[in-house]
Formats: structure tokens, C-alpha cells, sequence
């Protein structure tokens, strides 16, 4: 599980020097039960119930890991507009995480891939800011070139979002690279 850069503000803030731990618990408990990169919303529910706490951190993984549903309704976010709350409990999602994240929510079903992209609106970047903002964030979160492979590979789709596909896989070969500098 990657922890998007909205939700890792949040637990630095709620818990400090131990907010590595916390965030190495919920990726161990995420990468246990779904076996690949959770949705941002599964980690934003754990965050909400646990409110800060370490003890509540475990209880709310042990309600993920019974029933991620139930999760969801706990946390308020068993709802069609759960993403309006997620931008109001922890402020918009950047586009580097959009981006980034896409594979994820794409396998989750938040969208269709050409949604999705579309909904990105990256800022006008230099191809070297852009390979230094994209390997900065992915250093904290290299499973997430593990998703943008399985998407590559796994889901070949017509259109733009073909190109698009096709054009992250190169992308991917340079981060790569500079990941392992």
C-alpha cells in the first residue's frame, strides 16, 4: 500500500516521531489482506477511526482486516460522496497523487481510465521537473511503479488512455533508473 501524500501529512501531524511506524503498520496490514496497492480510501478510514492514537491504529486494522466495509461505515465513508469527505477531512488530492495513483483507482473502480485521466490537470512542467517531482514522490512509495506495470500490462485499452499507457511505460523504465541512483 502506498499512503497518498494528503493522508502521510495527516499522520506526521497526528503522531510524530512514530508517524513512519504507523505508516509501515497500515502498509503491512494493507499489503496482508488486498495483496497490492490500497485504495486511498481504505487508509483515510483507518486514519479517521484511529484519531490520532496508536492503540486505536490497531483496532482500526483489525476492523479492515475482518471487514473493510464495515471500515467504511465506521469512518463515515460508506457513502456515494465519501470522496467529498476525504477532501474535506484531509484537503484536496495533489496531481502528482492523481496521477500516480491512478492504477489503484482504477482497479478499485473509481473511474474509467480516460475519467481518470482527464481529471489529473498536471501544471505545465519541464520533463526534468517533472522526472524529479514524479521519482521524489515515488521514493517513498515504490510499489506504486509495481501497479503502473500491472495497468501497462494487465489492462490494454483503446484511445488516448492507450497512448497514455503507453508512454507511462517509458516513463517508468526512466524512474526506474533514477530510483536505483
Amino acid at each position: 500500500m502506498a499512503v497518498t501524500q494528503r493522508i502521510a501529512v495527516r499522520i506526521a501531524e497526528q503522531y510524530g516521531a512514530e508517524a513512519e511506524t504507523v505508516i509501515w503498520l497500515l502498509k503491512e496490514a494493507e499489503k496482508e489482506k488486498f495483496r497490492r496497492v490500497g485504495a486511498e480510501r481504505v487508509t483515510a478510514a483507518m486514519v479517521i477511526l484511529a484519531k490520532g492514537d496508536v492503540d486505536r491504529v490497531f483496532r482500526a486494522i483489525e476492523e479492515m482486516q475482518i471487514d473493510w466495509r464495515d471500515l467504511f461505515m465506521s469512518a463515515g465513508l460508506g457513502h456515494a460522496d465519501w470522496r467529498a469527505d476525504l477532501d474535506d477531512a484531509f484537503g484536496p488530492r495533489d496531481w502528482l497523487d492523481r496521477l500516480l495513483f491512478l492504477p489503484s483507482d482504477y482497479i478499485a473502480g473509481y473511474g474509467s481510465l480516460r475519467d481518470l485521466i482527464e481529471e489529473l490537470d498536471p501544471p505545465q512542467l519541464d520533463p526534468a521537473e517533472f522526472a524529479r517531482a514524479v521519482t521524489q514522490r515515488l521514493r517513498h512509495s515504490p510499489e506504486l511503479i509495481e501497479e503502473w506495470q500491472r495497468l501497462c500490462h494487465d489492462n490494454p485499452v483503446d484511445g488516448n488512455a492507450d497512448v497514455v499507457i503507453r508512454e507511462a511505460e517509458d516513463v517508468l523504465k526512466v524512474i526506474g533508473v533514477l530510483l536505483r541512483r
